[in-house]
């Protein structure tokens, strides 16, 4: 949970159980989805800077680095910023600890103590079906429940692209295949 307006919404089984806790809803917990968000990291993901101050980069793949051009969010819903000026702004203000990169960036989500997240740009959540019209591979990708988004370079021609390109797959995993 975080106090941010955030595009990739989950409703965990904790959503759900504070719901009920009102007393005003009745939930039903079979539709709840999984927060991976710092799950079995343990106490390292609470005590440990989400930034290496001296490489600047993430130290933990729920937060994004290097601070450049579009990428894959953690959950793999959609694309979005890392640190662009679209992400970021500066500020002399920026408290020292977490001034992760020595130059006073700091991320739009103030909430998340400066930590560099995937925020997903509106036109680019793979499970927004309406979305289908940005596909670079057309009829290829898949915009929709249960579609996840990928980073590459995939051409529908017969040159690649010269550099990663964000496609939107319906994904598909049997139970016990990974288990």
């Amino acid at each position: 949970m975080t106090a941010s307006d955030m595009k990739d919404q989950r409703f965990s089984e904790f959503t759900f159980a504070l719901l009920e806790g009102t007393g005003w809803y009745q939930v039903n917990y079979d539709h709840a989805e999984p927060m991976t968000f710092g799950k079995n990291k343990g106490c390292e993901f609470l005590d440990t800077k989400c930034v290496n101050t001296s490489t600047g980069l993430a130290n933990f793949p729920e937060f994004c680095s290097p601070l450049s051009g579009r990428q894959v969010s953690y959950t793999k819903r959609g694309f979005g910023y890392c640190g662009t000026p679209l992400a970021t702004y500066t500020s002399p203000n920026l408290i020292s600890a977490f001034d992760y990169w020595g130059n006073g960036t700091v991320m739009v989500d103030s909430f998340a103590d400066n930590c560099p997240t995937v925020m997903i740009v509106k036109d680019y959540d793979c499970e927004d079906s309406s979305q289908a019209k940005n596909a670079l591979l057309g009829s290829y990708e898949y915009y929709g429940i249960g579609a996840h988004s990928f980073s590459g370079k995939l051409s529908k021609g017969y040159g690649p692209y010269v550099r990663p390109e964000g496609y939107c797959f319906k994904t598909h995993v049997k139970r016990g295949l990974f288990e």
